[in-house]
């Protein structure tokens, strides 16, 4: 990664190449925030794969943004918890994600659930790590709808959700507003 300080993004550089993405006309993958998580790992088998432990609790991390490195600490009890992201320094929560089983008209739906820290917010924290987790719930866990339930005034929430190509699935259920993404 390097910093674009033009852009206030990080650009993904492999073996000392801009990495770029065919899909997008060849435009050099970037990223507004950069979460570098510290985690155990073992050598999965002869020929030198490796595998990393993303089930921890009390691990270092770096949340990088705008050029400048914040040191968290992550801690993720299972592979269905949400990981929450600690400041180091004080100890207080900057941010939680993951995805949690509700009640959905009767059935049991898997809701896209996530949290920041007000002094966090508005720096594209909650699209990044959300992005990531619809990915992961559609090819690892083979999920065919993810929902996100929101205060129906809680426009930041609403602009994600919609930015995340969320649909609106019911309005204004006792102050909730219902948004489902078929995978």
């Amino acid at each position: 990664m390097k910093y674009n300080a033009e852009t206030g993004t990080y650009d993904y550089y492999e073996y000392g190449s801009a990495h770029v993405d065919p899909a997008h006309d060849n435009a050099v993958l970037t990223f507004k925030n950069v979460i570098l998580q510290n985690c155990t790992f073992s050598q999965l088998d002869d020929n030198g794969y490796m595998i990393y432990n993303a089930i921890d609790s009390g691990r270092d991390a770096y949340y990088i943004t705008n050029g400048k490195a914040v040191e968290v600490t992550w801690i993720k009890a299972g592979e269905s918890d949400p990981t929450i992201y600690l400041d180091k320094k004080t100890g207080e929560l900057v941010a939680r994600a993951g995805i949690e089983n509700r009640s959905i008209d009767g059935q049991n739906c898997q809701e896209l659930g996530y949290l920041v820290k007000k002094s966090w917010q508005g720096k594209h924290v909650a699209w990044e790590v959300m992005n990531h987790i619809v990915d992961i719930a559609k090819d690892r866990f083979g999920l065919e709808e993810l929902y996100i339930c929101t205060v129906k005034t809680n426009i930041p929430s609403i602009q994600l959700a919609l930015k995340l190509s969320f649909t609106l699935y019911a309005g204004d259920i006792d102050g909730m507003n219902i948004y489902r993404k078929k995978l």
